[in-house]
């Protein structure tokens, strides 16, 4: 499978309880697939009474903004390539698809909610065939940005490799080797980073850890700029020239970022031939340490 470009943004803020917010989400995201790609799109969501997969037409789209409403919309929504029914269901038996522009919502039930302050999260993934123009990176850049303003976004980043085909947030190399869950670990995402990353966003208290803003630009990445009261960083000019050598650079340098050892709960995978086996095409900037257990 190629590689595909893809970027997460957690927030503190519930996307279920804040409706408005998530249908500003998807209007922004929609108007800009609707200028870069011809590519049909469906949006999936469960509801009260059933699991949902419709085109994503203006009376679909009404439909799910009614719900999100009246509280009826749970855990997910995704915008993704349209497919049959068939297809979708059949997806595991299928070759593995090549990189298409997607977008997926997760959000906790506000039962959740009530035992500590997690993160809901929204990520989006495009195809490295659509970096061909060099602007597109810029493109995708705005969105990222544009998306953090709207949802005073933390933790975020945007890197280029495979990520996992699901509707959760867990597309980040820490995001389930760390407290029990994903979403537990997500009440750290203030301090703690997911992993390390072609480009990110960090915030306030990560800056502090980290030296200060002087500090970070004395790296020599290249690119380091306020976003708001953030500060994103980018290691290479071009994120299809990243190199494991960059990746190594930033995995040192947020170090001091990294969740305490003592929280560790689990590797991707036991060793490293059982991730060769499954993921032989995988392309991934982590360094073994931080994706197996070793002998």
């Amino acid at each position: 499978m190629n590689p595909e470009v893809f970027f997460s943004i957690a927030t503190k803020v519930s996307l279920k309880e804040n409706y408005s917010m998530t249908i500003d989400l998807i209007n922004t995201v929609v108007d800009f697939f609707k200028n870069v790609t011809e590519q049909k799109f469906m949006i999936c969501y469960v509801d009260s009474k059933a699991f949902r997969k419709n085109n994503f037409t203006d009376k679909n789209f009404d439909k799910l903004i009614e719900r999100l409403k009246n509280n009826q919309v749970f855990s997910f929504i995704s915008i993704e390539k349209r497919l049959t029914t068939d297809e979708y269901f059949g997806i595991g038996m299928m070759p593995e698809p090549e990189p298409e522009f997607g977008c997926f919502l997760s959000f906790e039930h506000p039962k959740f909610k009530e035992m500590g302050d997690f993160c809901d999260t929204i990520k989006m993934c495009f195809p490295t065939s659509f970096l061909e123009k060099v602007e597109n990176q810029n493109k995708i850049i705005g969105l990222m940005k544009n998306i953090q303003e709207i949802m005073n976004g933390l933790c975020s980043f945007i890197t280029i490799g495979n990520f996992r085909d699901d509707y959760s947030m867990d597309c980040a190399v820490f995001d389930n080797h760390f407290y029990h869950t994903s979403t537990e670990f997500s009440i750290h995402w203030d301090d703690y980073v997911r992993g390390y990353f072609w480009g990110q966003c960090l915030t306030a208290n990560q800056v502090l850890k980290l030296g200060g803003l002087s500090v970070i630009r004395n790296q020599d990445f290249f690119l380091c700029e306020k976003w708001d009261d953030k500060v994103y960083i980018q290691s290479t000019e071009k994120i299809l020239d990243y190199t494991m050598d960059d990746a190594m650079k930033m995995r040192e340098f947020l170090k001091p970022l990294f969740p305490p050892e003592s929280e560790r709960r689990k590797n991707s995978y036991p060793h490293k031939e059982d991730f060769v086996a499954i993921k032989a095409n995988g392309i991934y900037f982590y360094a073994d340490e931080d994706m197996f257990l070793g002998e």
